[in-house]
């Protein structure tokens, strides 16, 4: 990680942002890092950094496109959604006990056929329905007022242009050598 040459150096910088967050009245930490959990990023998953700091209330992970729940490592809740937009993590804090619960809504689940105007579901240029994300609707009362999201957005067609952009990108050549490396 650059700056970083050490994974002491990240747990450090962690658990100084957690305490700093904790001293000007923090009631929850949640860390969001883009680390994953798979063993060859070992010392620098989100794992180690939960296991190496104190005060953190839950983490959002990444990079190695786990489907992660909700799974406590100590008293710190992991959650990851997958990959490519497969999944939406959604985190609830209850305000009353201070739990914290994730679920991870599959695209399926929140996916419904577009209908014409005649109320026939609606087909593209190669016989498949067209769907489009439900109204999911999420509030909180917190004290900001009423927050709500809702979604009127196409996932796939922004998964399939995000996974093309990134197969532009991946056939940039951004160097070459002369040598021949081996192990």
């Amino acid at each position: 990680i650059a700056g970083l040459e050490k994974a002491e150096d990240l747990y450090d910088s962690v658990q100084t942002a957690i305490d700093e967050a904790r001293e000007e009245g923090a009631q929850y930490v949640i860390g969001l890092g883009h680390l994953g959990t798979d063993a060859s990023s070992r010392p620098w998953t989100s794992e180690d950094v939960i296991q190496n700091v104190t005060g953190m209330d839950a983490f959002i992970d990444g990079h190695s496109h786990t489907v992660e729940p909700g799974r406590y490592i100590g008293d710190t809740l992991l959650t990851q959604t997958g990959e490519y937009f497969d999944r939406i993590g959604m985190m609830v804090i209850d305000g009353e006990t201070g739990s914290i619960t994730t679920d991870l809504i599959s695209t399926e689940e929140i996916l419904q056929p577009v209908l014409d105007d005649s109320g026939n579901v609606l087909l593209d240029e190669e016989g498949n329905e067209v769907t489009e994300v439900t109204g999911y609707r999420f509030t909180s009362n917190n004290s900001l007022g009423e927050l709500s999201w809702c979604c009127d957005v196409d996932l796939q067609d922004k998964k399939n242009a995000w996974i093309e952009e990134i197969n532009i990108m991946l056939g940039d050549v951004i160097g070459w050598t002369n040598i021949t490396l081996e192990n």
